[in-house]
């Protein structure tokens, strides 16, 4: 998964009703679980979720 593009095409099946987009994850390192809206750290396997919009805004 060190590869952006590895990592981006794990977004296959996510949520469009999430506010953050794939590619801004992927690029950050992070890759889609598979499931809600679960990503993880490819780098420390460290993991996030429940994304709303006040969290991409800051």
């Amino acid at each position: 998964m060190q590869q952006c593009e590895e990592r981006l095409l794990t977004f296959v099946n996510w949520p469009s009703r999430i506010p953050v987009r794939p590619d801004q994850l992927a690029k950050a390192g992070f890759y889609y679980v598979g499931r809600n809206d679960d990503v993880k750290c490819f780098c420390c396997d460290g993991g996030l979720r429940c994304w709303d919009q006040v969290m991409i805004l800051g």
